[in-house]
């Protein structure tokens, strides 16, 4: 091979380097390929020749050609590169939007199973749960528990199931003031007062809710003390506990009402504010009920500062 195939031969090679040195440029400097600049990447090549005294005008005419070749060739790579990155990019946000909608999918399987849950653990219909989950979010005045939607209160319910009786009733005996004993006949003058013989969970927590409410009344608070038991125990307050009823559910303490006492003293998460109720008769337009067959319930509890006036004049 002689010495201009040779040098040919170089030019080739020298050809290919460049070009993707051209690429490696433009990507670590993140430059437009309108900006690629050649010239800057050429080695010292054709100056070594024009000392060696081997130029010619062919070879400054090649210099041009390989220069030329060298961007266009560069220029194709840019928008090679480009276009494998731009693939790339959408790729990676196809995998996202794929990867957030199994999130998604798997969350909404969650949520569903713990709504299943809650169904079951409370013994509610459908419609039930509606309802109490919307009384919750509509009345409920407690700092321990914030509801703002009804995954709230689905998740509320689900946590509170799973928090021990035992721990329910230190936090009970403590910010109550009750002993257990008192607690004992407290939930059975409930479990006589709820529809269902202690298997209805919404209407015994609307009791415990009322009594408890009693003691939020100056006026209640007055006239039977601010104690929950004091309230329940009163002369002609609740039937089960004057008329004796009550003592065969002393017992109790595995019933669906019994979770109802413990969870409501619990969290204090109120589903209304009122202060009486009757068993089974609606005579006033304002009575309400919770649940179909349950008691119906009146005599809303007042603003303080108006319930204080009211005791203050009564006859």
């Amino acid at each position: 091979m002689d010495s201009s195939s040779k040098m040919f031969l170089a030019i080739a090679f020298l050809s290919f380097f460049i070009a993707i040195g051209s690429k490696q440029s433009c990507d670590a400097l993140e430059i437009n390929k309108n900006d690629i600049v050649i010239e800057q990447d050429m080695p010292d090549f054709f100056n070594v020749t024009f000392h060696s005294g081997l130029y010619s005008k062919e070879m400054v005419a090649t210099k041009e050609h390989i220069l030329k070749g060298c961007r266009d060739a560069s220029i194709q790579l840019f928008d090679y590169y480009e276009s494998i990155e731009q693939k790339v990019k959408h790729q990676r946000e196809l995998e996202a939007m794929q990867q957030e909608r199994e999130i998604r999918q798997q969350q909404f399987e969650y949520d569903r199973a713990v709504e299943q849950y809650v169904l079951e653990t409370y013994q509610f219909s459908s419609s039930e749960l509606d309802t109490f989950v919307n009384l919750l979010l509509a009345n409920s005045r407690n700092a321990k528990f914030h509801f703002s939607n009804r995954h709230d209160v689905i998740y509320y319910l689900y946590e509170i199931a799973n928090i021990s009786n035992e721990e329910k009733l230190l936090y009970i005996f403590e910010h109550h003031q009750i002993t257990e004993s008192e607690l004992i006949e407290v939930n059975a003058v409930v479990h006589g007062e709820a529809k269902g013989d202690g298997t209805c969970y919404v209407d015994a927590y609307a009791v415990i809710n009322s009594m408890h409410n009693r003691t939020q009344s100056v006026i209640w608070r007055n006239a039977n003390g601010a104690s929950l038991y004091s309230q329940v125990i009163q002369p002609g307050q609740y039937q089960p506990y004057y008329e004796g009823t009550y003592l065969k559910y002393l017992n109790d303490n595995d019933s669906l009402c019994y979770q109802a006492v413990l969870d409501f003293l619990y969290s204090e998460a109120s589903i209304h504010n009122y202060l009486n109720f009757r068993s089974s008769y609606r005579s006033r337009a304002t009575d309400v009920n919770f649940v179909s067959g349950g008691n119906y319930f009146h005599n809303v509890m007042t603003d303080p500062v108006e319930d204080y006036v009211r005791f203050l004049s009564r006859d």
